[in-house]
């Protein structure tokens, strides 16, 4: 053979080599992996070292792909029982965290309570109520927009008190 045709041979897969450490972790499980690539073997039928390299390659992204999905359940989970941990309902972190969006100053007309508590009809009337609101608003902001006089009073008529907060 001549000293390439010898290189190639060299690159052929050996079926009795085992994963390469790099793709299999020391407390994954090689025989999983194994399976996963002789099915994706069976799938492609590689012929020659390129295409087996290929499919060997493409085994171990999808087996990484896999342990990044594990890593990215566990982290999640990790915050979540960080979360729920009695520390931190103890400091209000949950609750801070989850009503971010509310002003906490004296004006404050949302109470976390009312969130938990409410049902879907709640909800539905809330949001018929604020479609109600946006539409007095709408229109106060039209008869400012004439510039005729006392627009900003019959504005101001139009309008809803507590949307006036």
């Amino acid at each position: 053979m001549t000293g390439q045709v010898m290189e190639l041979e060299n690159l052929k897969p050996m079926p009795d080599v085992p994963a390469l450490p790099e793709t299999v972790l020391p407390w994954e499980d090689a025989d999983a992996y194994r399976r996963l690539l002789d099915a994706i073997k069976a799938d492609h039928d590689p012929q020659g070292a390129t295409e087996a390299h290929l499919v060997e390659e493409l085994a171990g992204i999808v087996w990484r792909k896999r342990r990044l999905a594990m890593a990215e359940r566990a982290t999640f989970h990790r915050g979540l029982k960080g979360a729920i941990t009695e520390d931190a309902f103890d400091k209000g972190k949950v609750t801070r965290r989850a009503l971010v969006h509310l002003d906490s100053g004296e004006n404050q007309t949302e109470r976390p309570v009312d969130a938990v508590r409410a049902t879907a009809r709640d909800t539905a009337r809330d949001r018929d109520e604020m479609k109600r609101d946006r539409a007095l608003t709408v229109k106060a902001l039209a008869i400012l927009k004439a510039s005729k006089a006392g627009a900003y009073d019959r504005a101001l008529k139009v309008l809803d008190s507590d949307t006036m907060n």
